[in-house]
Order: structure tokens, then sequence, then C-alpha cells
């Protein structure tokens, strides 16, 4: 009975996938650029066309605008430009600037048939993060899979970084497990305009197909 419950917890430990990472600035940038491409995918288009727009006006408007207002206008318009040039790397210096963010921690992830583990070699621990189920969004762009977790942590895995498993089996492995939402979130840019006209294709064709539904419900 003692071997038994023996290999039942080493089956249960058995690591499937297992992912090095290091919260570098490499790191932290992904994330950064990741949560802007999902949470914000306009917000540096808009910055950097407010900012023009601003200059533009000040420089055309430059006889009706006393010179202190027209300073403050090019001022304010440059702040824009280079925030929403820049902004990822301010975000990334803010983060290194926190004191609860521990900058080059490396953690290292196993997947198992259970749940998923964290290890910290510098401190020397494991501990059990969470169950598959609590994994409710699986994202994917060329270089790494973003776990999006119910506790609203995100886990960045960088695809060269895994040491056991395949990383190009790591999709199917994840989705079977959580039963998570799976979206393709492509960074270059050739890849978003591939995958933004294949999302026009689709929602053209879901809308062709209702409209021949409706047509065959009036006949």
């Amino acid at each position: 009975m003692e071997n038994m419950n023996k290999e039942l917890q080493e089956d249960r430990r058995k690591n499937h996938y297992v992912v090095e990472t290091k919260r570098d600035t490499r790191l932290m940038l992904t994330f950064i650029e990741f949560k802007n491409r999902v949470e914000h995918p306009a917000a540096t288009v808009y910055m950097i066309a407010m900012g023009v727009m601003l200059i533009g006006l000040m420089y055309k408007q430059a006889d009706s605008i006393a010179m202190v207002g027209k300073v403050i206008g090019y001022i304010f318009g440059a702040v824009l430009i280079l925030m929403g040039l820049f902004r990822k790397y301010i975000s990334v210096y803010l983060m290194k600037s926190n004191p609860q963010v521990n900058v080059d921690e490396e953690i290292t992830y196993l997947f198992g048939n259970t749940g998923i583990r964290a290890d910290k070699p510098q401190e020397g621990t494991e501990e059990h993060l969470a169950n598959y189920k609590e994994v409710y969004c699986v994202w994917e762009d060329e270089a790494d899979f973003y776990l999006g977790m119910n506790n609203d942590d995100l886990i960045v895995l960088q695809k060269a970084n895994f040491t056991t498993g395949e990383a190009s089996l790591f999709k199917d492995f994840i989705l079977e497990k959580s039963g998570a939402k799976y979206i393709w979130k492509p960074a270059k840019f050739v890849n978003v305009c591939k995958n933004a006209v294949l999302k026009a294709k689709i929602r053209a064709t879901q809308m062709q197909m209702a409209t021949d539904q409706d047509n065959k419900e009036e006949k």
C-alpha cells in the first residue's frame, strides 16, 4: 500500500512540460507589449496622432494664438508623441521601480498531471500555483504563450525556454487540460494584417450565413 501511494504521488507530480523564466527586462517588455496589444491596442496610435494634430494646430493657427499658448501646445503635443513612442519602456521602468516586483527572479513552471507548480530555485521553494481549470484563456503569438488565470495573474511562457516537452505541442496540452478559450494574438505586423483579414473573412461568412438563414425562414 505504501508503495502504491508513493507511485501515485510521483505520477501526480510527473512533469509533461517545464518552462524556465526570468523576470528580466526582456520578459517585462514582453508582458507590457502583450497587455498593450490586448487591453489598449490603439492607444499608441491615438497618442501619437493627437500629438501630431496638436502641433499641427499650433502651427496652422500661429497668428491667432498667444505665445504662451503656442509653447504649451507644442510641449504638450511633443509629450504625447514621446509617450506614445516610448510608453512601453516607461511602463518597464515603473515596474522595475516597484518594490513589490522581484526583478531578475527566476521561476520554473512545472506542468504536471494535476496542475501547475512554480519552482523558485533562488529561494529553494516549490509551490502549487493553480489547477488547470483556473486557466480561463490561452493567448499565443510568434514567440510566447500567455496563460490568463482566474486570479487575474498572467503567466508568460517563452517558447524558447521549454526545457521539457515540445513548445509546438503545448497548446493542445493546455487546452485539453483546462478547457480554456484560445486566442491567436500575433505581434509581427505581417501576421497582424493576415489575422485581421482572416477575421474579416470569418465575419463576412457569418453575416452571409445569417442572411441566408433569415431568407430561408421568410420562405
